[in-house]
């Protein structure tokens, strides 16, 4: 599948609108559509960010486990091997544990076959357990789904942020009977009511496809 390095721009927002037939008035403001877009579609699939992070960052976990002894005023955590990133992440720099970094040698990022599926990794397996206080985990890579952005998601933020300008339009717009397409799919547009429609439809099997799920090992 073609992929994209960046997410569509207001231009292609404005310009997917205009080439379905809409009339747009002049002076509308298409300045922030294509960010509401991306927003709507991270929010839905549960992938902030969804496009991978351009810098490190550091992402702050308690220790994997729970320590059975630990005392309400003393929050201690860890006594586990697997952590659940609830995340997406597909580059590590370093991890550190009570303000060490460890060695690469002693966690595995998992599942082992992600980047040869094009998915990122969703939990690390540390070879021996670990103890100590809440959020003395401290990993520093790149969180995201993808390094680039899969052409299906691409078009998904686009029609997200068109339905949603789309609405905005019909506050000053008529819309006569004609046909939208996207790929091979044509959609009749026989009312105004009907705006934004198919491209929410077309949107919401996208992200049914790449909303976050926990995968195993």
């Amino acid at each position: 599948m073609p992929t994209r390095t960046t997410y569509p721009s207001d231009d292609d927002v404005a310009a997917f609108i205009a080439g379905c037939g809409i009339t747009v008035p002049d002076g509308f403001d298409f300045v922030g559509s294509a960010q509401e877009g991306i927003d709507a579609f991270e929010k839905e699939t549960g992938r902030i960010p969804f496009l991978m992070d351009q810098t490190d960052q550091e992402f702050v976990y308690d220790l994997p486990g729970s320590a059975p002894n630990a005392r309400l005023y003393w929050p201690v955590s860890g006594g586990g091997r697997m952590l659940a990133l609830q995340r997406g992440l597909l580059a590590v720099t370093s991890i550190s544990i009570n303000g060490n970094v460890i060695s690469p040698s002693s966690y595995k990022l998992r599942p082992y076959n992600a980047p040869i599926e094009n998915r990122p990794y969703t939990m690390i397996e540390f070879q021996t357990p670990y103890w100590g206080l809440n959020g003395d985990l401290v990993i520093l890579g790149r969180g995201g789904y993808a390094a680039t952005l899969p052409e299906d998601a691409w078009k998904a933020v686009r029609a997200l942020a068109a339905s949603i300008r789309a609405r905005d339009l019909l506050q000053g717009i008529l819309w006569s009977p004609s046909t939208t397409k996207e790929g091979d799919e044509t959609t009749i547009q026989d009312d105004s009511r009907d705006i934004g429609k198919g491209w929410d439809e077309y949107s919401a099997r996208v992200i049914a496809k790449y909303r976050l799920q926990t995968v195993g090992i």
